[in-house]
């Protein structure tokens, strides 16, 4: 029985990837969720509530998305990996903010920056997570906290190799310079 569920979460994983690669995102989550249904190894599951989860928001199913993110936190967390609950964190912010839940998401990486800043500096999970978080600060007006985690976060990101978070750090940052808070005489 083990074997065969086994060689079913193969399948299902590789129908999940060949329907992503189609354009069918909302497809490949049905997959992954019935991987999911057959997976008893907390790790295995977690990767593929993350898989889910990523291709719900592909597929602009939000709330999906959370709540895949949400359930792969909870075993990140079971098992003690916190560099891989920073970015299921991390995700969980960006569902949110798609989800039209942006003061929820702010929340959200708020505290699971202040839990897990204290990995490794340049743990590439804790990046994404602190440039998620300046990103809901910066849709959220507080554009000094923005820059600042902008900034670490794209200082890190260029020492690590990764492109797309520090461009995404970069475009916090330059939103500060381009909508910078109005003061009133």
């Amino acid at each position: 029985a083990d074997a065969l569920a086994g060689q079913a979460r193969i399948s299902l994983r590789a129908a999940a990837d060949r329907a992503t690669a189609l354009g069918a995102p909302g497809q490949a989550v049905t997959f992954l969720e019935q991987a999911i249904e057959l997976t008893s190894d907390g790790p295995e599951r977690a990767s593929l509530h993350e898989q889910a989860g990523r291709a719900a928001l592909d597929s602009a199913r939000a709330n999906i998305a959370l709540g895949h993110y949400e359930a792969a936190t909870a075993i990140w967390v079971a098992v003690g990996d916190r560099s891989s609950q920073a970015r299921t964190v991390a995700w969980q912010g960006l569902a949110l903010s798609m989800a039209r839940l942006r003061d929820e998401g702010l929340v959200r990486l708020a505290a699971g920056w202040e839990h897990l800043r204290d990995l490794v500096p340049d743990d590439p999970n804790l990046v994404l997570l602190g440039r998620g978080l300046a990103g809901l600060y910066m849709l959220n007006g507080d554009y000094e906290q923005a820059n600042a985690l902008a900034d670490q976060a794209l200082a890190s990101a260029e020492r690590l190799g990764l492109a797309e978070v520090a461009a995404e750090a970069l475009v916090v940052m330059g939103h500060d310079f381009l909508a910078p808070p109005y003061q009133e005489e």
